[in-house]
């Protein structure tokens, strides 16, 4: 059963976090580790920890790490940990006591799926990041908008109705609407 890939447009979804990440990173879902290692690569990334409920995910992400030149690699702290069931705890107990700036959340096998939202909603009670978004999130937000009757273009007005109905602080790039609608776009079209 294919869970993770590489595809255009897994790398798209993820591009956009990827521009917004700084500070303190928490990332719910190694992958194949390419947010991972392209978040340490950001100089505005001070540093990065990773939940991973695969316990074999980890250690094989570990493996990639040890031993290359890369650089970034000492930014990164992997976590075999389940994301969503950090209830009452702040996750920052687990590594230190600085809040996080940024979080993502790829935790699922299909983009699109309807507990997404609950479980980010779950993820950043704990994190209480600055900054949140979801691999799928472009999806939610169209629909959201289509619920609502709201025609296109999305607006950045949208964005803060959609961050208001989410309860937590969306990332938030001016082009952020656009970009949804074309990220939602391309993906329904894969």
């Amino acid at each position: 059963q294919l869970w993770m890939s590489s595809t255009p447009m897994e790398l798209e979804s993820h591009a956009h976090a990827l521009s917004e990440m700084t500070g303190r990173v928490l990332i719910a879902g190694g992958g194949l580790g390419i947010t991972l290692y392209n978040a340490i690569q950001k100089k505005e990334v001070e540093e990065v920890v990773l939940l991973e409920i695969d316990n074999g995910l980890v250690k094989w992400l570990r493996r990639q790490m040890m031993g290359r030149e890369w650089s970034g690699w000492d930014k990164a702290t992997l976590i075999w940990h389940d994301a969503t069931v950090r209830m009452n705890l702040p996750y920052s107990d687990l590594t230190t006591e600085k809040d996080f700036d940024f979080l993502w959340v790829d935790i699922w096998e299909r983009l699109g799926e309807e507990k997404a939202l609950a479980d980010v909603r779950c993820v950043q009670k704990a994190a209480q990041a600055k900054q949140v978004g979801w691999w799928g999130m472009e999806l939610d937000f169209i629909s959201f908008l289509q619920e609502r009757n709201i025609k296109p273009p999305p607006t950045e007005e949208h964005w803060k109705m959609f961050e208001e109905f989410c309860g937590f602080p969306l990332m938030m790039a001016p082009e952020q609407p656009e970009r949804s609608a074309d990220a939602a776009f391309n993906a329904m079209m894969a």
